[in-house]
């Protein structure tokens, strides 16, 4: 556990992670969570009998560091090369390096490599598994895994979502779906639909955003994985989009009823969104041309559907969704068919009949009595 980082620490830090033009006040956020994961003990309730892997805010910065340039190594060749660099006269504790990890990756990238030992094996959020950063698989491959882009068949689908983006303001999905927004430290969870629960999850850190966006003015956004981490940011596109979904969908800044709730968000019970969140500053960068979701498209999609289709909140509402299905909705489509093709029978044979009996009392006119 370390020491609350004074000033110059965390300007040190700010520069690492986020260039020059990194302002720790700015990153307020961001250095509470860094605050909490450098002075919180490990998950595992172990005795340290071994000297830690971070014995100061020095350490963290030489990690960073470490993981910056070896981002083709596995979790097995980072972990030795952290085991060997601590310095300490004795090796350190296996529990302690991977947190020690974790809390550098999580500080880099904003991903929870160990969440998945909370959870059981079978932990799936409407089709999201978390996944942890295995001993034979590259750092860059691991990142890639986490962060891929949306297939090419779902395109027109991101496409419409994107047209229909009015729908999508925060106030209308909470009304409509009746949904609550939860943030979140971890990027990988942003637009994270939970239907059990009826909850969006929102990365809470739009000051990292910014910065990271600041700091990859000078990368192509066709970069791919590998490169960009090479210079110690994600994906400029990754970024863009983030930042688009929180400040120009699901909160903009024009539209009154989305900013008070965004203020409610931002000022409510902790965790809260990034106070950043209501400084409208822009992309940052210069937007791309023919601009398209390709890494949050899919959870655009579903935020969409559920615009369009929400959950139902009565008991008879939940009952009827719970049965109804494309079989039923067949079923009942042939049942209808064939009520028609039966009614139509009948017509005819009414028809017929009525025609027989007026030939009928044509043909026998009945006689006036005398």
């Amino acid at each position: 556990m370390l020491l609350e980082a004074s000033t110059d620490e965390r300007r040190a830090i700010a520069r690492e992670v986020f260039g020059e033009k990194g302002d720790p006040i700015a990153l307020s956020a961001y250095f509470d969570l860094y605050d909490s994961l450098t002075r919180s003990q490990t998950r595992h309730a172990i005795i340290q009998v071994r000297e830690p892997v971070l014995r100061s805010h020095e350490d963290v910065l030489r990690l960073l560091r470490e993981l910056k340039a070896n981002h083709q190594s596995t979790y097995t060749e980072f972990r030795e090369r952290v085991r060997v660099s601590t310095g300490a006269t004795s090796s350190p504790d296996d529990v302690d390096v991977d947190y020690a990890i974790n809390i550098a990756v999580h500080l880099t990238l904003m991903i929870d490599c160990t969440v998945t030992d909370s959870h059981s094996a079978g932990y799936e959020i409407d089709g999201y598994r978390p996944v942890k950063w295995k001993d034979n698989v590259r750092f860059s491959d691991f990142v890639s895994g986490v962060f891929s882009t949306d297939p090419e068949a779902h395109r027109s689908r991101v496409s419409e979502a994107q047209r229909n983006c009015n729908m999508l303001k925060g106030w209308k999905l909470r009304k409509r779906a009746h949904v609550t927004f939860q943030p979140t430290d971890d990027l990988r969870e942003h637009l994270l639909y939970d239907p059990q629960a009826n909850v969006v999850r929102l990365f809470r850190h739009t000051a990292f955003l910014k910065a990271q966006l600041r700091r990859s003015t000078s990368i192509a956004g066709t970069r791919d994985m590998p490169e960009c981490l090479a210079m110690g940011t994600l994906p400029p596109q990754l970024l863009l989009e983030t930042l688009h979904s929180l400040q120009f969908i699901l909160f903009p800044s024009f539209d009154q009823k989305s900013f008070r709730l965004l203020e409610s968000l931002v000022h409510g019970k902790v965790p809260n969104l990034d106070a950043d969140c209501l400084s409208y500053d822009g992309l940052i960068r210069e937007m791309p041309a023919n601009f398209e979701y390709r890494y949050w498209g899919s959870r655009l999609v579903r935020l969409h559907q559920l615009a369009r289709n929400p959950k139902p909140r009565s008991r008879l509402g939940q009952w009827v969704e719970r049965h109804t299905s494309e079989r039923n909705a067949l079923y009942v489509a042939l049942l209808g068919l064939f009520l028609a093709v039966l009614f139509g029978f009948l017509g005819v044979v009414i028809g017929i009949v009525q025609t027989w009996i007026a030939y009928q009392a044509w043909k026998y006119p009945q006689q006036p009595a005398a």
